[in-house]
Parts: C-alpha cells; structure tokens; sequence
C-alpha cells in the first residue's frame, strides 16, 4: 500500500496521519520478507570445488545492484517522488509534540476556567456580605481628597507621599519622545501665517470687501519687486495696514460726502423760505434770475447755481456780464 491508496483531504488529524504511517511501516514489512529468497541448504558427497572467482564476481554484482537499489521509502502521489521514511518519522514526532502541546494547552484552560469561576464565587460572596474587593495593588489610585486628609493628620508624611504620587504621574504619562515620533500633517506657510495675523484671520472668517480687499493689496505686493523677497508676516503685516489706510480714506470721503449733502439740502431750503412773514400765502412769488443770484446772492446761493450746469451753460452765465 502507498499513499496512493489513502484518500487524503489535507484535515486530517495528528492521530490520523499517525495511524496511517503505522500502516505504511507494516506493509512494508510484510513486502520484503516476502521478496527474500527462500535458502535451502544441502549436503553433498561431492569433492569441493574452488570457486573462487565465480564468488568474486557475485561479489562485485551484488555490489553494483546495491548500488543501484532506490532508497526506502513511499512513494509520492505523483508517482516520480519517494518520500523518504525519516521524512516520515520526523514529520510523526512533530505531530506527538504538537497534540502534547495541545493537551497541555487544554488543561491550562480547563484551570483557568476553574479559577475563575472561583473568583467570581468569592467576589459574589464577599458582596453578600457587604464586603467590596479589592483591586489590584497596580490600580490603585490616591485622591486629593486622601492626600489632603493624610496632610492634615500627618503634615510632614502628607508632604513626601504628594511628592511621590507626583513623580509616579509624571512616569506613567507618555514621554515627549514618543509624541515627536508620531507622524504629522504637513504644515501650510500661508495659512500659518494668516492664522497668526488677527486682521487677515478675522476678515477671512467674515469673507466680505476687506477679504476681498486683503487679496487685491497681496497680489499687487507680490509683483512689487520690494516685497517678493520679504517674509509672508511681514507682507501679510503691510496687507493689513494697506487695507486699513484705505478702508479710513473711504469712510472719511463717504462722511464728507454726506455733510455737503445734508447741507445743500438745507440751503434749498432756506431759500423756498418766504422772506417775510407778510409773503406767505402769496400765490405769486419773484423767482430770481441767475445773474440776479450771482449780483446779489449768497456764497452758497451761487455755489448751488454752478453745480446745477455744464461748463457750457457757466460760460454763457458768465459772459452775460460782459455786455
């Protein structure tokens, strides 16, 4: 029998190889005992002959098929291979100390298993009682509320045990050395240096006319040749202060706008005012001409009039005075 004629399916178990290389031995067995020849030895009255050299070269031809003969072994499921047999006796010994292993993990568990259940009779038992288990001695954590309590029952004791407990916090937090080990995101210049800056950082949350303000003044700097070698803080600084310097011209212009408004407003109508008191009520009122305003009117009054005409018209007013 070979290896051929078992069916293997690759999950056997340790006791099943084992039992099928025991078979394998005892076939073998059985195989060269019936190969050997049967000797028979007789006895005869016949003068002894010198056969010395037809023993030699029996010598030498069992020598040749020794050397000839394959080794012993099994053969492989290919049908080209022999599988040595200390091949399989090696590969039996690693199969006993895997299954000793495995029956000494076994009954470790099976311990394990028994201690625990021990453990959880005694813990229950003890709660019974009113009884609370203790931790771990490595688990135990000293409060303030004990520190201070120890301090003022024993000051001297109550100081060196806080010293201990503190040093013994400062061992179990992680060393700096491995925080610095951990990888960390790759940093942006620019955004760094907008976070650091609060006007570019504040506009840019708000996103309105000063970011987009901020952004015109950076790209004009940019092309400057003064600021293309300068550091990005100090050209994000000159941004600000750019945007800064406008932003008060702008509200400064829009507030004079808004007086000169306010006060051409109030002279129209000053001048829609009767200028007596026996005027009101009159349908009829005396329009003045323009060059009458510009004899006799005021300097606002005059001002009113040339900001109501084209250069054209002032011209022809002008001229007026001529003839």
């Amino acid at each position: 029998m070979s290896l051929e004629d078992f069916e293997l399916t690759g999950n056997e178990t340790p006791e099943e190889i084992e039992a099928m290389l025991d078979q394998l031995e005892t076939d073998e067995l059985e195989i060269d005992d019936a190969a050997e020849p049967e000797t028979k030895t007789t006895t005869t009255d016949e003068p002894t002959v010198d056969n010395t050299e037809e023993s030699a070269s029996s010598e030498e031809e069992a020598e040749e098929s020794g050397e000839d003969e394959t080794p012993k072994g099994v053969q492989a499921k290919d049908g080209e291979n022999i599988i040595p047999y200390d091949v399989l006796e090696q590969q039996r010994e690693a199969n006993k100390q895997l299954q000793q292993q495995l029956e000494e993990l076994q009954a470790e568990k099976s311990g394990w298993q028994d201690k625990e259940r021990l453990f959880e009779l005694r813990n229950k038992q003890l709660e019974e009682l009113g009884v609370d288990p203790a931790d771990l001695p490595e688990n135990f954590k000293v409060t303030d509320e004990q520190l201070d309590a120890l301090a003022d029952d024993y000051p001297d004791i109550g100081k060196v045990i806080r010293g201990l407990v503190a040093k013994v916090n400062t061992f179990e937090q992680p060393s700096k050395v491995e925080q610095s080990s951990q990888p960390q995101e790759p940093s942006n210049p620019v955004a760094d240096a907008i976070a650091e800056n609060s006007d570019l950082s504040g506009w840019k949350k708000e996103g309105g006319d000063l970011w987009n303000k901020a952004i015109e003044v950076d790209d004009q700097l940019q092309t400057d040749p003064k600021w293309q070698d300068k550091p990005l803080a100090e050209r994000f600084a000159e941004v600000a202060k750019v945007v800064k310097e406008q932003t008060a011209q702008a509200t400064k212009q829009q507030e004079a706008d808004a007086k000169q408004k306010a006060k051409q407003e109030e002279d129209n109508l000053s001048d829609a005012l009767p200028n007596s008191p026996s005027e009101v009520g009159q349908t009829t009122t005396h329009q003045r001409s323009n060059r009458e305003i510009l004899e006799s009117g005021s300097d606002a009054d005059i001002e009113a009039v040339f900001s109501g005409m084209n250069p054209a018209q002032i011209e022809a007013l002008l001229s007026e005075f001529d003839t």
